[in-house]
C-alpha cells in the first residue's frame, strides 16, 4: 500500500508490533508518531511498556481502558 508515502501522522498499533515486529511499523508504515495499543493485564504492563519504549524509543502506551492522550502537531 505504500504508506510510508502517505506520511502518517499517527498510527495505532497493538504492542506487540513495537516489541516483536518494530521494523515492520517502521517500514511498512512509518508513522510520525505511534502509539501502542492492547497491552494485556495490568500485571505485565510496566513490563510491556518499557519493551515498547525499547524498541521504539517515544512511543505513546495507552496501558488502561478508556485512556486518553493528546498528540499535538
Amino acid at each position: 500500500h505504500n504508506l510510508p508515502a502517505e506520511r502518517i501522522d499517527v498510527a495505532i498499533v497493538p504492542s506487540w508490533y513495537l516489541t516483536e515486529g518494530s521494523d515492520l511499523v517502521k517500514r511498512h508504515i512509518a508513522p510520525r508518531v505511534v502509539v501502542a495499543s492492547h497491552l494485556g493485564s495490568h500485571d505485565d504492563a510496566s513490563d510491556m511498556r518499557r519493551n515498547v519504549q525499547r524498541n521504539w524509543p517515544g512511543a505513546i502506551v495507552l496501558a488502561r481502558p478508556g485512556e486518553t492522550v493528546r498528540i499535538d502537531r
